[in-house]
């Protein structure tokens, strides 16, 4: 049983940031008539794609996407970008994007969609730097713990179009930028490096090349690039211009698995505070917090949304959200049900969009003689789950809003079975 609801529950977490859904309600709301140039660029790129293109007039367009099927419409051309190293000719289609969004002006109208793994499809390299570098780089912050603020400071040094480059690119038409955001500690010009959005003023990226261990990988060319371009802004004129629009981000996923939980009759709380830190050491923190609040507050459901990072050390197969679960079936049988879902379907390495732990789940680890720490050592999380069963295979979702996590509280819901029988 505990098994069906945490598929239901993350079904519904993912059913709620459906791209194509989120980005024409958007539209329907937010945009006056076209035409329209669309420039599209993330997982979610061909499902918010299909919404404009049913809701607007759209004259032309470039759409990165993780495939590279055609659309009806003439005048779109799909590029297949890959995540979440760019794809070999990535720098081509970069510049293709550059190409056509310089040749508009004051009076035309440029439609940008963004969505999570977007900066590894939009590249654009400066003078000196390769794609083979820029992802070279961005592997080992990823693997030295870097978070996703300090991944882009560095990207945006790295590229031409990160960090407001594209709205610069387009200036002086009207942008009107559509975001499914994958951020959930920050602001959206994080969200594919930020291509139309002011960048930060911290993190520097030249401090983080140096706590990260990175600096002596950079070519010079990149080392220039980083000192240089790391206190260069777009000016002010240029995202006067431009208009932002968020239309999903986790609280979405969140509201939906929410949802689904009361229709089933469960007691839900929301967690304020964002997934963070280390996998294996915030999956078991949540489900002690979590335990602690539905006690509390009489809850049988404790949802959390967010992005923890996994300190890569091993060469097994995973990702954070099967390192935290598996982390947390380390502790013991617990007395519900850990759930933890990728919304974009793929954790990491493997294929599992969400995985769960609770009693059965230990027990069958057991009997299978699997040895946990060994695996979370490893980096192995998935093999694990794929041995126990306890994951939710969908394949890429077409979307992406960071990760779900999901207590079900055994006990709440057996005390108040027991009450209500007396």
């Amino acid at each position: 049983m505990s098994a069906d609801l945490a598929s239901a529950l993350a079904h519904a977490a993912i059913a709620a940031v459906d791209p194509r859904v989120c980005t024409r309600d958007v539209l329907r709301r937010e945009a006056a008539r076209g035409p329209w140039t669309l420039f599209a660029f993330g997982k979610a790129a061909r499902g918010m794609t299909e919404a404009a293109l049913e809701e607007l007039e759209v004259s032309r367009g470039v759409v990165i996407a993780l495939d590279a099927a055609p659309f009806a419409h003439p005048g779109i051309v799909v590029r297949r970008g890959a995540h979440p190293a760019p794809a070999a000719d990535a720098a081509e289609h970069g510049a293709e994007i550059e190409a056509l969004a310089r040749s508009l002006g004051a009076g035309d109208r440029a439609l940008v969609l963004l969505s999570g793994g977007g900066s590894a499809m939009l590249e654009r390299p400066v003078e000196g730097v390769t794609i083979d570098e820029i992802a070279r780089v961005a592997r080992a912050l990823m693997h030295a713990g870097a978070d996703i603020a300090e991944l882009n400071a560095v990207r945006r040094c790295l590229s031409r179009l990160k960090g407001g480059g594209l709205a610069e690119a387009l200036f002086p038409a009207e942008v009107l930028v559509v975001v499914i955001s994958d951020v959930t500690a920050g602001p959206t010009s994080l969200v594919a490096s930020g291509p139309c959005a002011r960048p930060a003023p911290s993190p520097d990226p030249r401090e983080v090349i140096a706590r990260r261990g990175v600096e002596g990988m950079l070519s010079p060319a990149a080392r220039r690039a980083i000192a240089t371009r790391a206190d260069s802004r777009p000016g002010d004129d240029v995202f006067a211009r431009v208009r932002e629009v968020v239309a999903a981000d986790v609280g979405t996923a969140i509201d939906g698995a929410r949802a689904e939980a009361e229709r089933r009759g469960l007691r839900v709380g929301i967690d304020a505070q964002r997934i963070a830190g280390e996998a294996r050491v915030s999956g078991p923190r949540f489900v002690r917090d979590a335990r602690a609040q539905c006690a509390r507050d009489e809850l049988d459901v404790w949802i959390a949304g967010g992005e923890s990072t996994v300190s890569v050390r091993g060469r097994g197969r995973g990702g954070r959200n099967q390192a935290a679960a598996l982390a947390v079936a380390n502790e013991g049988a617990p007395d519900g049900t850990f759930v933890a879902i990728a919304t974009d379907g793929v954790d990491g390495s493997s294929d599992a969009a969400a995985v769960w732990v609770d009693e059965d789940v230990v027990t069958r680890a057991a009997i299978l003689g699997l040895d946990g720490h060994a695996l979370l050592d490893d980096d192995d999380s998935h093999a694990f789950f794929e041995a126990t069963g306890a994951r939710l295979v969908t394949g890429p979702t077409g979307t992406n809003v960071a990760d779900v996590w999901i207590w079900i509280d055994h006990a709440q819901r057996r005390l108040r079975r027991n009450a209500t029988t007396r």
